[in-house]
């Protein structure tokens, strides 16, 4: 995500277990960018409700204006879900 949000300028906002990919040396694959977003295209902050609701993070529920933190958050409910189930 570090890649992702400081090199490529880029916000997924759908991060989820069923967009975390293994390939077969066991390398991390993020997939599905549909909802995703070019961060310096951001003049308009993103508000649009996207993402499973078990990992909507507070900003997209609350409509307020999105940026990496989603992500952050969406690592959070991941890192739970590891360690949880």
């Amino acid at each position: 995500m570090d890649y992702l949000h400081n090199e490529v300028k880029v916000i997924h906002r759908d991060l989820n277990s069923e967009n975390i990919l293994l390939d077969a040396d066991d390398n991390v694959k993020i997939a599905d960018f549909g909802w995703s977003n070019w961060m310096p295209e951001l003049k308009k902050k993103r508000m649009t409700i996207c993402g499973k609701n078990e990992y909507k993070a507070p900003e997209i529920i609350n409509k307020l204006p999105q940026t990496e933190k989603v992500d952050i958050w969406n690592i959070g409910v991941l890192i739970y879900e590891l360690f949880t189930n």
